[in-house]
Parts: structure tokens; C-alpha cells; sequence
């Protein structure tokens, strides 16, 4: 289940995606996806409990944040950026949240909606995670969140990087043609990430169309899909179209504070180069 740019790993009883930092980000950054297990049943999603039964998670990562932001989540595309008035127990509106300092971290949750981590080093490091569903991904919650945040002008490409988490996949999400949001999405979304079905559906790409938005921002050989669909992989992961109404898995990632690098990083993002022919440094 492992992907370029993501390593599995287990803490204790709980089973996890890591991000893997290439090597210009690996000293500066933390991210981590709680797929299901102890750490999200029964939580309903509430944040604040499923950091509390990460305790597991300090052992290797000593340097875990105190304070964390965690929006209640709209599918609209509002971006939190990070100021003490967002930290838990307050709980804000948004979808997104930026964070350019250490000590304080990002919690998203999902359960088919699609995680995204974008992440840049210099001219010092910052985060950006995404909890882009359909509603975000046909209103560009990738576009709003770079406008919003940087302007018009945006980010220079170089050393910008993004992560795309477990997600319903094309395979798995069809909606009803007569649905006003199924509309909606046809109009905004390029034609090649969706096609009409027979009995009235319309089946969407949400990943395909957030590789696309993402590509007009980053660099395609920086985009990193875990490619696991949520409605299909029912041993790892909570899906709302599956029957999963309350809880939620979650998406943990923070700026750290010049910790050294998690040893297992390197192999991992090695075989991405490798895979590419890129040459190791």
C-alpha cells in the first residue's frame, strides 16, 4: 500500500500513511494520515480525542505540537492561517489551514473527501492542508487557497511540493445526472474527469481533477498520490458512502523544530527518484 511519496507505518496498534519529505523539506517538516483503526472509532471526529489517543504518535516524533488547528469543516474554501485565535478548543470554519511557524500543528479529517498537502522550504518553510471534497474540488479549493494566501502572482514552482491522501477514487464516486451539483461540476470540471453513464449517473474523477488543478502550481513530478480510493479499501479506511457517518480519519502535519530527519525518509523517496531516473544528490 505504500506510494512514492508516502511510507506505511504502524504506532502501536494503529496503522498510518507518513509523508514522505523529499530531501530540501525533510529536515523542516511533519505529516502524517491516521487511516482507521483505534485512534479514529468512536471518535466521531471530534479532534481534540483523536490527539489524545495519539500518544503513540511522541515516541518518534518528540517534537509534536501542543497547540493544533482544527476547523470545523464546510466543504466551501475558507483557509485558517495559523494565529492563535484558530487553536483548539476554538474551532473556526474552513477547509484549509496554513501554517508557517513551529509549535502549532494542522488536524483536517476525512472519510472519502480527498486530503492534499502542499509544503515549500524557502524562503522558509510552510504547509498548506486541504480537505478538498466535491464541493471543493469543482469550487478550485486548490486555486482559492494559492490566490488567497499569495495573490495573484502566487508561489515560484521551485520547491514547492504536494501530496494527495486516500480519497474516493473515480472508480467508486457516481453521482445522479439530475442532481443540481452534478450540473455544476460538469460545467466547472474539464470533460476528461467525469463521463455520463446509462441510468442517469455521472462518474467523477475528484483526483484526476485535483492533479490538474495542482499543476497549474507545482510541477507534475512533485505530485505525490497515495492512490488509495476510500470506498474500496474497507481494512484501512473509513468511507462515507460506504456506511461511515461519524468517524473520521485524519490528516496531522506541522512545521518541527530542526529535529533531525526521520531515518526511514530517505529510502522511501529514493525509489520515487530512482523510478524517474532522477539522480540521487
Amino acid at each position: 500500500m505504500t506510494s512514492p511519496g508516502w511510507e506505511r507505518i504502524r504506532l502501536g496498534d494503529q496503522e498510518c500513511l507518513r509523508v514522505v519529505f523529499p530531501e530540501p523539506l525533510e529536515g523542516h517538516l511533519r505529516a502524517y494520515f491516521v487511516l482507521k483503526g483505534p485512534w479514529t472509532a468512536g471518535t466521531c471526529g471530534n479532534p481534540e480525542e483523536i490527539l489524545k489517543r495519539s500518544r503513540d504518535l511522541r515516541s518518534s516524533e518528540p517534537d509534536l505540537p501542543e497547540r493544533w488547528i482544527a476547523p470545523v469543516q464546510r466543504h466551501g474554501i475558507d483557509i485558517l492561517q495559523g494565529d492563535r485565535a484558530s487553536v483548539l478548543p476554538l474551532r473556526p470554519d474552513g477547509d484549509g489551514v496554513f501554517l508557517k511557524t513551529p509549535g502549532t500543528g494542522l488536524l483536517l479529517r476525512y472519510a472519502d473527501c480527498v486530503p492534499v498537502l502542499l509544503a515549500k522550504r524557502l524562503p522558509r518553510p510552510w504547509a498548506l492542508g486541504l480537505h478538498a471534497g466535491y464541493a471543493g474540488v469543482t469550487e478550485d479549493l486548490v486555486g482559492a487557497g494559492f490566490e488567497r494566501l499569495f495573490g495573484h502572482e502566487g508561489q515560484d514552482e521551485e520547491d514547492l511540493w504536494a501530496w494527495i491522501g486516500p480519497g474516493i477514487g473515480k472508480c467508486c464516486y457516481v453521482r445522479d445526472e439530475d442532481d443540481p451539483g452534478t450540473a455544476r461540476g460538469k460545467r466547472r470540471l474539464p470533460p476528461a474527469c467525469w463521463d455520463e453513464e446509462e441510468g442517469g449517473k455521472v462518474r467523477f474523477d475528484l483526483k484526476g481533477a485535483l492533479q490538474l488543478q495542482l499543476q497549474r502550481h507545482v510541477p507534475e513530478e512533485r505530485i505525490f498520490d497515495c492512490a488509495l480510493c476510500t470506498a474500496h479499501e474497507d481494512a484501512h479506511c473509513l468511507s462515507y458512502r460506504r456506511g461511515d457517518q461519524e468517524d473520521r480519519m485524519a490528516l496531522l502535519a506541522w512545521i518541527h523544530r530542526c529535529i533531525p530527519p526521520f531515518q526511514a525518509t530517505s529510502p522511501a523517496f529514493e525509489g520515487k527518484k530512482k523510478a524517474e531516473g532522477t539522480p540521487s544528490p
